[in-house]
């Protein structure tokens, strides 16, 4: 009797559960019937884009005319928070660190007279839009290049990254560069760009661009001033990149001595920002990188001077 009832209620549970399949089932397709699916045509993809790309266009006009207005204005305050600080300038000119010193210092050496009547008497169309990436591909920054040449550059949110560079800040690098030569050995007098300046615990390394992918090394005992004759100097050196993330060397041949300059801004915490490597009697067939190890007869790391301080220097002394 009681196999019976459990047949009984397990065949009238299966018939409940089938009948509530079939009654899901029907107004599940009811809902598909009843589902007002609209469809998306290129057309409206289309206008939907032109749409996006005026509103872009609209703020993108709302920055060059709020950077005008500013410049109008004289208003050095709002135009130094359109800034992104330390602002760069040319090479050996020191950066503007900040806006007080912007506002109080440097703003001739950004702006003149022929730079602000061309900004400020621009239109929309004579600005052109371009968009870039940094190296590293993550940082994008819109170019408006006006008439004459000038060119501003500023981010999504409408700061500026930079500007093009007017006389008086190119007189000011002219004048730190030859009061830096006249620093130094008159040996070593004649370049036209300082690359760079590194120290091992036993040497201090120059390195200067002489122009035509030409480059000199010049070396002094750790302790001791440019200003003094340098111990070695070696000329004709070529320049390596390595990677894509600003790794690079500098080598120099001196007869049967291979010197190396690394440069290495981005490596591990264990990695030193410079190291000095000398081989000797290695294949000058191969390239820098593939010396044989066992011909190095000199290793040590280096740390890079702060050249930032050093053009600071002569950049304050300037009348």
């Amino acid at each position: 009797m009681k196999e019976t009832s459990f047949m009984f209620i397990a065949i009238f549970s299966l018939f409940i559960f089938m009948q509530s399949c079939d009654s899901a089932q029907d107004n599940s397709e009811d809902i598909v019937e009843n589902l007002d699916v609209e469809e998306v045509s290129e057309d409206d993809v289309t206008a939907q884009s032109e749409e996006e790309a005026t509103k872009e266009a609209r703020r993108d006009d709302k920055l060059i005319t709020n950077f005008i207005q500013i410049l109008k204005d004289d208003d050095k305050a709002a135009l130094a928070d359109l800034f992104l600080f330390p602002l760069k300038r040319g090479y050996p000119t020191p950066d503007i660190e900040n806006e007080e010193e912007f506002i109080k210092h440097r703003y001739d050496e950004v702006f003149d007279k022929d730079l602000l009547s061309t900004l400020i008497n621009s239109q929309l169309d004579d600005w052109k839009f371009e968009e870039r990436k940094t190296q590293w591909g993550d940082d994008q920054y819109r170019y408006f290049c006006v008439k004459k040449g000038h060119r501003v550059s500023l981010t999504d949110d409408g700061q500026i990254h930079n500007i093009s560079e007017i006389k008086a800040a190119k007189k000011i690098q002219s004048a730190i560069i030859k009061a830096e030569k006249k620093a130094l050995h008159p040996s070593i007098r004649t370049f036209e760009n300082s690359i760079t300046v590194i120290e091992t615990r036993k040497f201090k390394i120059r390195i200067d661009d002489l122009g035509k992918g030409n480059y000199r090394y010049a070396s002094w005992e750790v302790d001791q001033k440019m200003s003094e004759k340098p111990d070695l100097i070696i000329e004709n050196g070529t320049f390596h990149r390595s990677g894509t993330c600003g790794n690079h060397l500098y080598e120099f041949r001196n007869n049967n001595y291979f010197y190396l300059c690394g440069i290495t801004p981005c490596g591990t915490i264990e990695t030193p920002p410079a190291e000095l490597t000398v081989f000797k009697d290695a294949d000058p067939e191969k390239a820098p990188y593939e010396y044989d190890d066992d011909l190095r007869i000199l290793y040590q790391d280096a740390k890079v001077s702060d050249l930032k301080s050093y053009y600071r220097a002569f950049y304050d002394a300037l009348d």
